[in-house]
């Protein structure tokens, strides 16, 4: 091969690579979120302090991981329970103590888990959590029911969703 043939070769190569690098620049950058529930999640037939049961309340210890390029910010819940039939959106509550039949459970305090609006920032290659997220749903397990299958679907400002399916242990 002569020193022209090289020449070319290797400007067609540099001109090769060069498109490649500019199509990786102008890629979507995207969020690749991966939801993990954590042990010490349960839940409580929530009552009233006369003991009368009133809704379910869900504790759940959840981490988020952003594997992607780019930075997400959840915005939404949606939770679904098959023992009660619950498929809604939700939003965390901010509880320190749930009144159940028997007892009263004191779940701390969420002020760092979550930033302003409920929202979970996750910056690209982070590990947020475990994070404490608190819901109360109206609907209540029936009373021979002592484990809670669910999902937790969560969706960021740009539509980017993912979802963790997890069992229930209640909390007596």
């Amino acid at each position: 091969m002569g020193a022209h043939d090289l020449y070319c070769f290797q400007a067609a190569e540099i001109e090769g690579l060069t498109n490649q690098l500019a199509a990786l620049k102008n890629a979507e950058k995207k969020a690749c979120l991966v939801l993990r529930i954590e042990s010490h999640s349960a839940f409580m037939r929530h009552a009233t302090p006369d003991r009368k049961v009133t809704g379910t309340y869900l504790h759940l210890r959840a981490s988020l991981e952003n594997k992607g390029d780019r930075a997400s910010v959840i915005n939404k819940y949606q939770l679904r329970v098959a023992e009660t039939g619950t498929d809604l959106e939700v939003q965390p509550q901010h509880y320190t103590m749930v009144q159940g039949p028997s007892f009263q459970w004191s779940v701390g305090m969420m002020n760092d888990d979550l930033a302003a609006d409920n929202y979970i920032r996750v910056p690209p290659g982070h590990l947020e959590g475990p994070k404490k997220l608190h819901f109360s749903i109206p609907e209540i397990p029936p009373e021979d029911c002592h484990r809670l299958h669910c999902t937790l679907t969560l969706t960021d400002t740009n539509g980017e969703t993912v979802f963790c399916d997890f069992e229930l242990p209640e909390r007596h």
